[in-house]
């Protein structure tokens, strides 16, 4: 009995310990660690400009190359336009709290869009344009977290399928583009929402019917012959490449049962009854 309290006492101990270095962790630490972490992964050695950024015991972030910070040294602006950033988009956006401003538009980001930024309830403007992003886009978009947002540039992606509603109804958003990517279908309402002044889905190809004001507003076309999505050339030459595996294997599978099945039939003994009364008359 003494083992367990005293086994419970030294695990009460030890989380009180972590509560008390996690509620005294700084988060101007957590913001330099996200930095740190989206600086190393988007290929690092091939930025054009990395001033600040190489220096991984500068603990002043707010002097590094495309950061800006207000007078009380929080971040609010985080511009990489323009600077050689490659692969996969960083997506912990949670450690950069208080950003008002992301540009990370002409770079070589590749992936699908980073859902974590909606975490930064504070953002106006973003501009994820001329990357390599790829996939749908969030559904829910925005939704009850950015109530502050009032552009959102997109544009010259690879993003897929449909434009969600919710871009519609983000209550401070003004500004919005999407064009040139791949995108296939439109949720606006057939009678305009929000307050959007400034729209552009030109360059996809949407299915009719769509809203007649984004014809006007937005650019936006449609057709009654939507092609498919490049990803769908992809899939059934994933699938084909499947069928032609699985056919042969299908086929061996048949024949090794089929021979299993005739040398087992061959193998099997029958037995004749014997007669009790004359047990020899069989040997005769």
């Amino acid at each position: 009995m003494k083992c367990i309290i005293l086994i419970l006492c030294l695990f009460l101990l030890g989380a009180e310990s972590f509560w008390k270095r996690q509620s005294s962790e700084d988060p101007r630490d957590v913001v330099r660690q996200g930095l740190l972490n989206l600086y190393r992964i988007s290929n690092s050695v091939g930025w054009f400009n990395s001033t600040g950024w190489e220096d991984p015991e500068s603990e002043e972030y707010c002097s590094w190359y495309g950061i800006t910070c207000d007078e009380k040294n929080t971040m609010i602006t985080l511009n990489l336009t323009n600077n050689n950033l490659n692969g996969k988009i960083y997506n912990e956006w949670k450690d950069l709290v208080g950003l008002l401003h992301v540009d990370l538009s002409h770079n070589n980001l590749t992936g699908s869009f980073p859902k974590s930024i909606e975490d930064l309830d504070d953002l106006t403007y973003l501009d994820f344009s001329y990357n390599k992003l790829s996939d749908v886009l969030p559904y829910l978009i925005g939704k009850g977290t950015w109530t502050k947002l009032q552009t959102v540039n997109l544009n010259h992606n690879e993003f897929l399928g449909l434009v969600p509603s919710a871009f519609e109804l983000l209550p401070s958003l003004t500004t919005l583009d999407l064009s040139n990517n791949q995108l296939t279908g439109l949720l606006f309402s057939d009678v305009k929402k929000g307050n959007l002044l400034q729209c552009d889905l030109s360059g996809n190809h949407f299915r009719c019917p769509i809203a007649t004001w984004t014809e006007s507003l937005c650019q936006a076309e449609c057709s009654d012959h939507v092609r498919a999505p490049a990803i769908m050339p992809k899939l059934a030459l994933a699938a084909l490449i499947l069928f032609w595996i699985s056919f042969p294997l299908a086929i061996m599978a048949i024949f090794v049962f089929e021979k299993g099945w005739g040398f087992w039939k061959r193998g099997t003994v029958h037995y004749q009854p014997v007669n009790m009364d004359n047990p020899f008359d069989d040997a005769e």
